[in-house]
């Protein structure tokens, strides 16, 4: 009972199942079965049934899709997709090939490197052969092709540009890639945040052009971004939301801006994580608090595992660390807003998580995956308070919690006023299927409103007053606007959410 607790992570179902179990092992007939329809009324009556029924339905929701333009799933037809190319083999080209073979569309698989052709073809094969092996069956090696030339896409009706995500590259790819494929080909990027306006502005067909962000690996995660731009056709959406389907994921369309709207919220859920280990707390104490919500990895364990390089050359990228940017008044600043840099020092000390066996935690050397307390690690962050000045405190298992989860609710409260998200039951079915949201809290912005906005809106004020230069922690407008009209129910935030967007 105690590995199914602490496997359940707070969900109810689990570990009534195992009392049932138990019950008919112990009890008379009778009595086992009153107590399993006990056990099941009370499951049926719970707060977390209705949150798993919400999850549900909202990812059928999500699947009746909508553009500010008006067009939506209801009056734009999908295209037929008889052949398909991907181009660039790294780990999510890789689990891409695999998802379209295994929907039974012809592949062209494109890396321009010889030698990464060959690692990735490997790989790719071995996959597909894992997933038929139990039934006996023969992989559909025939589907697959693998190219060093580019223009062996000319025949693909939808391509999927996966290469590494520098804008420049995928820049000069797209204008390839337009000059060569066919003039009603779709050309799609797996971008997880980059500006896919400005990759259509790459081609001589912008209306082609939309972004489909799988998740890693790709195919195993059930989400996929579908992202539109303002000149994106209403058929190209439509292609990549049914393409989805056909591929089994849970696909959510979704307008354009940096993070779009899963890696948007990630990102002031992940400062807030950092800000809290400058003022006291440790790696773990913060992933238990997460932990313990429900999520399957905290923050740091996630970083850990994603690498925590991938974020660093991105923030590079943007300017906010390396050579050159200096330290405003304490705690650190960039651009006049707290940063913390402890990620960035981790990796300049060679440590990007578990692919070096060393990140915020220590493991078995490189590739492990047993996550233990680092000693060093601890030791950095006294190293860094003391020459920063920074007191440390104890923090709280509630602040760490509130912190991280209502910092990422509030940006979701922002999403749903730019309209980049159509309805909170979009940013739900992200979070739940992309993120490891906990189904039995059904998503950030059904867990608000289970909370209670007003709940939610007076502990934000309260942190925003402790950190005034922390923005992600000043109430979105529409937040506030919903408590004062008396905190609908989640399904009548529409019409607040029209009212918001008119006015700002």
């Amino acid at each position: 009972m105690a590995r199914v607790r602490q496997r359940a992570r707070g969900a109810m179902a689990p570990v009534a199942c195992v009392q049932a179990v138990q019950a008919a092992a112990t009890l008379p007939y009778k009595q086992g079965m009153q107590r399993e329809r006990e056990l099941m009324d009370t499951l049926f009556q719970s707060a977390q049934a209705r949150a798993m029924q919400y999850c549900f339905f909202s990812q059928r929701a999500a699947g009746k899709w909508s553009m500010p333009s008006g067009a939506s799933w209801e009056n734009s037809k999908p295209r037929p997709v008889h052949r398909a190319a991907v181009v660039g083999l790294g780990t999510m080209g890789r689990g891409i090939a695999v998802s379209l073979v295994r929907a039974g569309i012809p592949v062209v698989a494109v890396e321009m490197d010889a030698k990464q052709l060959e690692v990735a073809r490997q790989a790719v094969t071995a996959i597909l052969k894992r997933g038929v092996q139990k039934a006996g069956q023969e992989p559909p090696l025939e589907l697959l092709r693998f190219s060093v030339d580019l223009r062996d896409v000319r025949e693909a009706d939808l391509i999927i540009e996966a290469v590494f995500e520098d804008m420049g590259l995928k820049e000069r790819v797209f204008k390839e890639l337009s000059s060569v494929c066919q003039p009603d080909a779709l050309l799609c990027t797996n971008t997880s945040g980059l500006d896919v306006d400005r990759l259509a502005a790459a081609t001589r067909r912008p209306e082609l052009v939309v972004g489909m962000h799988f998740f890693a690996p790709a195919h195993v995660m059930k989400l996929l971004e579908v992202i539109y731009g303002p000149r994106s056709s209403p058929a190209a959406v439509a292609t990549a939301m049914q393409l989805g389907k056909r591929l089994g994921k849970v696909s959510v369309a979704v307008g354009n801006c940096p993070g779009f709207v899963g890696n948007r919220m990630l990102k002031p859920y992940m400062e807030q994580a950092g800000f809290l280990l400058e003022e006291g707390a440790t790696p773990e104490q913060v992933d238990r608090a997460l932990e313990e919500f429900g999520f399957p990895m905290g923050a740091f364990r996630m970083s850990d595992l994603a690498g925590l390089d991938v974020g660093w050359r991105g923030r590079k990228g943007l300017g906010l660390t390396g050579p050159g940017v200096t330290a405003g008044e304490l705690p650190l600043k960039r651009r006049g807003r707290r940063y913390s840099p402890l990620a960035d020092l981790l990796c300049e000390q060679g440590r990007f998580g578990q692919k070096t066996g060393r990140g915020w935690y220590l493991y078995d050397g490189p590739g492990g995956r047993a996550a233990k307390p680092d000693p060093w690690v601890l030791r950095f962050l006294e190293e860094y308070r003391s020459r920063h000045g920074l007191q440390a405190r104890p923090v709280s298992q509630q602040e760490a919690l509130e912190r991280c989860l209502y910092s990422l609710i509030n940006e979701g409260f922002r999403i749903l006023e730019d309209g980049i998200a159509a309805g909170p039951q979009d940013i739900d079915a992200i979070y739940v299927f992309g993120y490891g949201w906990p189904a039995h809290r059904g998503g950030p912005m059904f867990h608000a409103a289970a909370v209670g906005l007003s709940v939610i809106l007076e502990r934000l004020e309260h942190y925003h007053r402790a950190h005034l230069d922390i923005p992600q922690l000043q109430p979105s407008p529409l937040l506030r606007r919903l408590v004062a009209s008396g905190s609908p129910p989640l399904q009548k935030w529409r019409e607040v959410i029209r009212s918001v967007r008119s006015q700002l």
